[in-house]
């Protein structure tokens, strides 16, 4: 991995969906690397150590709620500006109340509006740029 490599991250405990959504991916975060992560935890993991352009994050897993971690990346001043898409299926008034308020959130998906359109539209309107 070079130096110089961006990084798509896709977030999900469901291996089918992970798999799912990284092919999808693969296909529209041009100039970037794809990678996933299972938890939060992970997430912050690939966050830390890559230049992460742009986060897909579920927002129900296993520890926690996506929509919180948006909120803790946008309080934190290294990453106030980090992009983050949330998705689940069928979101919630209160999850899209919660990730409206994030400044840092820049979409609000259903997992069927995951697809190589709206990913290539939302990598280029806001993924970060190379260092």
């Amino acid at each position: 991995m070079s130096g110089h490599d961006r990084y798509c991250l896709i977030v999900d405990d469901s291996r089918v969906d992970r798999s799912k959504l990284r092919k999808i991916a693969k296909k529209s975060c041009h100039d970037h690397k794809v990678v996933t992560a299972r938890s939060m935890q992970e997430a912050m993991e690939h966050v830390r150590q890559q230049h992460v352009a742009i986060m897909f994050l579920e927002n129900d897993l296993p520890d926690g709620h996506g929509a919180d971690m948006a909120q803790a990346l946008e309080a934190n001043d290294k990453y106030e500006n980090f992009p983050v898409v949330l998705f689940k299926d069928n979101p919630t008034p209160f999850m899209f109340a919660k990730a409206e308020s994030t400044q840092n959130v820049c979409g609000i998906w259903d997992k069927s509006d995951f697809t190589v359109p709206s990913v290539e539209r939302v990598v280029e309107k806001h993924a970060l740029p190379a260092h």
